[in-house]
């Protein structure tokens, strides 16, 4: 902690002060602060001892106890802090919608009792507190109001990001002063119209375009009856041309059906294998109708009809239309018996032919 000495080996002092003094100033040494090394050096005659001793004492009593130490001077005011009213923010509302938000207090570092001000409050809308009172300009406020506020925007906006003014808040401890400014940012809602202004103009019809679409028409119902007695028998000659010719094949429906279109199942392959197989070969077909593609279920209207799972997966749908030939026919004919043989080869199925 520390040590006395004694530099002056003339000094002579009656034993029983001497050991007095030591105490006391062993005793001062023992109410320095942890950890202080002081070194107290006793010089002189007895009356600079004493002298010395006073000045320790006071020295000592203003360390640990915290008394002013007059030897260091005069204490140095701590100054002011400023008050910190926050960050700046920006808020985002809804056109008539009423929303609740709060803002942090303003702190003060010194601990002053700070007075909050409204400095200025947006224009389109109503700003209350969690009491229901209205904000207005000038109004003086406390920290347990900010918690809680509503904000209510006006209706009937127009335009979206419209900034209706600023919220600014000044806190003060009467001597300084910080401000935070909150932005109000609203966005509209596409109301529907109260009324319509019509104004009667006057239209000019496409007269011809009409009057085409009526002869267009009428060339087609003409050829509605001959063209489907056509397709009915290419679709026909189709048939009888795949079930003679293609080893496991099966008409799917009999009676009486549309004339350009037939559905025949292929054992032992999968019915998606055998499209790409004849896509690659130029020819078009499909597992199923349009509004069901992308689908891999078996078609519901061929379960419908009582095929098992696995025929109505390996079943294939032939169309046909106003631009297809019998020459078309012939070359479907001929490009799918061995195409539908490899494939059942491929999965190990042998469909035995017709005779």
């Amino acid at each position: 902690m520390g040590e006395i000495q004694n530099e002056n080996q003339d000094l002579i002092l009656d034993l029983n002060l001497e050991q007095k003094l030591n105490n006391q100033l062993k005793k001062l040494l023992r109410e320095q602060p942890r950890g202080s090394n002081k070194t107290f050096e006793l010089k002189g005659h007895s009356s600079i001892l004493f002298a010395n001793l006073a000045a320790i004492t006071l020295a000592s009593c203003g360390t640990s106890s915290g008394s002013t130490d007059y030897s260091a001077g005069a204490p140095t005011p701590t100054a002011n802090a400023a008050p910190n009213a926050g960050a700046d923010f920006t808020f985002d509302f809804t056109e008539d919608i009423p929303a609740s938000f709060g803002i942090g207090a303003p702190t003060d570092a010194d601990g002053d009792v700070l007075t909050i001000t409204v400095d200025s409050i947006p224009t389109t809308g109503v700003l209350t507190t969690s009491d229901g009172d209205v904000i207005t300009q000038g109004m003086t406020l406390v920290a347990g109001q900010l918690e809680g506020l509503t904000f209510t925007p006006n209706a009937d906006l127009n335009d979206d990001n419209t900034t209706p003014g600023t919220l600014t808040l000044t806190a003060s401890d009467g001597s300084l002063s910080d401000s935070a400014t909150f932005t109000f940012i609203i966005y509209a809602v596409n109301d529907l119209p109260t009324s319509i202004d019509l104004t009667a103009t006057s239209i000019a019809e496409n007269v011809a375009g009409i009057a085409g679409l009526g002869i267009a028409a009428q060339i087609a119902s003409n050829k509605l009856t001959r063209e489907a007695s056509r397709l009915g028998l290419l679709r026909d000659r189709l048939e009888s041309a795949i079930l003679c010719n293609v080893a496991g094949a099966e008409l799917n429906g009999t009676g009486q059906r549309i004339s350009n279109t037939t559905n025949i199942s292929f054992q032992g392959i999968e019915a998606e294998a055998l499209l790409i197989a004849l896509d690659l070969e130029g020819i078009a077909v499909s597992t199923g109708s349009a509004c069901s593609s992308g689908t891999l279920e078996p078609s519901h209207v061929l379960r419908a009809m009582g095929l098992t799972p696995q025929r109505a997966q390996s079943s294939i749908r032939f169309s046909l239309g106003l631009g297809n030939t019998e020459e078309q026919i012939i070359r479907v004919v001929e490009s799918l018996p061995p195409i539908v043989s490899k494939l059942q080869s491929l999965s190990g199925h042998h469909a035995v032919s017709r005779t």
